[in-house]
């Protein structure tokens, strides 16, 4: 059982100050209970909490819940159901969870901005030598024949016209009756006529549609750890872990650790509804009612303890 308690070198009078503090803590939330007219057996209903968890709560001994993790857990769930802020009362009486603690000694990383690139050079121009032997050879500065260039332009008009008329001509002689193979088929396809043994036909106008082959999900649950209040997964997947929960029977509440971050630090689910999270090696869930909820993990159902109907940490860590 999880025991809030100083370190070897505290005294004994920060012990009785913890154990006050404690005390205040619950005496504060079973005041706000009595005043919002609510009975234990109503919290317990709603947050899915155990009743001796309630009680010990209220009464500040808190060496019957299961883990810290599971006390912040009850501490937040219970304050959020009072109209309370879970989470800072939370911090407030049992101190930032290491994940958080973690995650605030973290600094950001200055930017490195990308290497400039280099100027581009410009292409040299030709050398006056080079510029000499082209104009000896008469590739520079040769004079234009302009009766032959207009004699060149009226050849290549008629060449065109005479190539228009050759078109014209072959298409009528296509398109009479006296010519039964200028029928084209009327599906809009062509023929191959080298093809041998075969046709092949292509659509006019259009292109085969490419459709990408869908990536098939692969995941394999390895159960590594388990005892009566937690189970831990290896998770064999070809891609980054998303975790879908929906609330099916009941309400459920949750705690979700993604990637050694605290997302998702106080959540109550209605019937009917449904969260997903994402994360690219590990998750840990903590649950308030397994039996109202189903799980998947990149589609594929996960495995839940559904007899645990008070809080049970699911942790999945990807292989």
């Amino acid at each position: 059982m999880f025991r809030l308690q100083s370190n070897g070198s505290s005294s004994s009078k920060e012990a009785e100050n913890q154990a006050a503090r404690l005390h205040e803590l619950g005496e504060y939330l079973k005041r706000t209970r009595e005043e919002k007219g609510k009975s234990i057996d109503e919290v317990v209903e709603a947050t899915k909490i155990r009743s001796r968890y309630v009680q010990a709560i209220e009464t500040g001994d808190l060496s019957v819940l299961p883990g810290i993790v599971y006390a912040r857990g009850f501490v937040r769930g219970y304050a959020d159901y009072l109209g309370l802020d879970g989470a800072k009362i939370a911090n407030q009486y049992l101190g930032n969870s290491a994940e958080q603690a973690q995650e605030d000694r973290v600094s950001q990383k200055p930017s490195v901005s990308p290497p400039a690139m280099p100027p581009r050079k410009a292409k040299p121009a030709a050398s006056s030598k080079v510029m000499a032997e082209r104009k000896q050879r008469g590739v520079v500065g040769k004079p234009v024949n302009k009766h032959r260039s207009k004699s060149s332009g009226i050849m290549w008009m008629a060449g065109v016209v005479l190539l228009v008329t050759a078109a014209v001509v072959a298409y009528t002689s296509l398109s009479s009756p006296s010519h039964p193979q200028s029928k084209l088929p009327s599906t809009g396809t062509v023929i191959n006529p080298k093809t041998t043994g075969s046709a092949v036909a292509q659509t006019h106008g259009t292109k085969p549609k490419h459709h990408p082959k869908p990536v098939l999900s692969s995941v394999k649950f390895i159960q590594t750890a388990t005892s009566n209040y937690s189970a831990t997964y290896s998770v064999v997947a070809n891609r980054p872990l998303s975790v879908s929960v929906k609330a099916v029977s009941g309400k459920c509440w949750f705690e979700v650790t993604a990637d050694g971050n605290v997302i998702v630090p106080s959540l109550t689910l209605q019937p009917g509804g449904e969260q997903t999270w994402k994360a690219n090696t590990s998750i840990t869930l903590l649950v308030g009612d397994s039996a109202n909820i189903n799980m998947t993990i990149n589609g594929v159902n996960a495995p839940l303890n559904k007899h645990a109907n008070a809080g049970f940490t699911y942790t999945f860590n990807r292989k």
